[in-house]
């Protein structure tokens, strides 16, 4: 897929083949354990960094009403997409390169197990199969109280009914992931349980903001905190299906990446690669959007032409285009609508986010 996507553009420069063979690596089998050595090492130099990477341009964009950001988001159909917020516990459905309110809201406050008084803080959503996954994320807030409603993993589908979809829990809401996870070595040797026990906005601070799909139905995590020596951790469990039935997660890979010190924001499986959007808003580099291929390789940059246009959140693919096009939702919390901030509006129709189509 990745060779003719990138070089049977006119006009557009290509890879050439030795990148595409680099791309086109086979994701490790998610169901084997990482070993004493393998998973937590940085990867090697990046001997494709004089390589053009491929440029995308923004070819169209949305107001979505309703929210003021949407924290993660993924492709229902060709013609749908759902998004996920970090304000409130809510399944917002919008239309495909269309400006507007949400096609559907879906509260999932009950699904989540939550009181009157507590939020999910969402912030990542993907699919695997039949079935779709949102994570909330496992920090602790500014001040270093532990919020134990962010710990929250849950899986459903979602099935058109008339014009609108409905929503199914798949097995039960697991509350406890993480705290599982980092009682692996390889997690224990990268510093993660001293990294959950501090405030999620401080860079050593555990903080989920990314989640996806991986071959043979695992899936990966994506965290923007924290950084272990400049890189970006990727974790993935090998078996979400056994977890949301209640047992045990298995921890597979665990992946440093080099992103230019960024750390991550979202991913998208496409194929058998992972989309990866990262930023870095301690040394106010901008955020850039990079092609991973799941195992030891280094992720290869994309150029996408006004992304410094927004504050990228979420980034998701469509299954129709492929990475021929790629979304990327902006965080519009402190953006100016009408007299006043975003987050400062009273009413939904107030509110609103970006979403921004980059066409190849």
């Amino acid at each position: 897929m990745t060779g003719p996507l990138f070089a049977n553009q006119v006009g557009m420069k290509a890879w050439p083949c030795s990148m595409f063979l680099v791309l086109l690596l086979v994701l490790p089998n998610c169901r084997q354990k990482p070993s004493t050595t393998q998973g937590h090492e940085p990867s090697g130099q990046n001997s494709q960094s004089s390589i053009l990477p491929p440029s995308y341009q923004l070819s169209h964009m949305d107001d979505c009403l309703g929210i003021c950001d949407g924290s993660g988001a993924v492709a229902v159909d060709h013609r749908h997409f759902m998004v996920v917020n970090d304000e409130t516990s809510e399944l917002l459905i919008y239309h495909r390169n269309q400006s507007g309110p949400p096609k559907q809201r879906m509260d999932i406050r009950k699904l989540l197990d939550l009181n009157k008084k507590e939020e999910a803080d969402l912030e990542a959503a993907a699919r695997v199969g039949d079935l779709f996954y949102v994570i909330g994320s496992h920090s602790r807030d500014n001040d270093g109280n532990k919020e134990k409603e962010r710990r929250r993993l849950l899986a459903f589908s979602l099935h058109p009914e008339g014009n609108l979809f409905r929503i199914q829990a798949e097995g039960k809401v697991c509350k406890d992931l993480v705290q599982d996870l980092i009682k692996e070595e390889a997690l224990q040797r990268i510093g993660l349980k001293a990294a959950m026990g501090r405030a999620g906005d401080q860079p050593e601070g555990l903080n989920i903001e990314a989640l996806c799909g991986g071959q043979g139905d695992c899936l990966w995590i994506g965290f923007r905190g924290p950084l272990i020596d400049g890189r970006a951790l990727m974790v993935q469990v090998a078996n979400p299906l056994e977890v949301i039935q209640g047992e045990k997660p298995s921890l597979g890979d665990v992946r440093l990446l080099d992103l230019g010190g960024r750390s991550i924001r979202g991913a998208e499986r496409v194929g058998e690669q992972i989309l990866i959007l990262a930023d870095d808003s301690l040394r106010g580099r901008g955020a850039e959007a990079f092609l991973w291929d799941g195992d030891g390789s280094d992720p290869q940059p994309l150029i996408l032409a006004g992304l410094n246009l927004l504050d990228p959140e979420a980034i998701l693919v469509f299954p129709d285009t492929q990475l021929q096009v790629i979304q990327i939702l902006s965080d519009d919390g402190g953006r100016r609508r009408g007299d006043r901030d975003c987050m400062d509006q009273t009413s939904a129709s107030a509110m609103g986010f970006r979403s921004a189509t980059f066409t190849y």
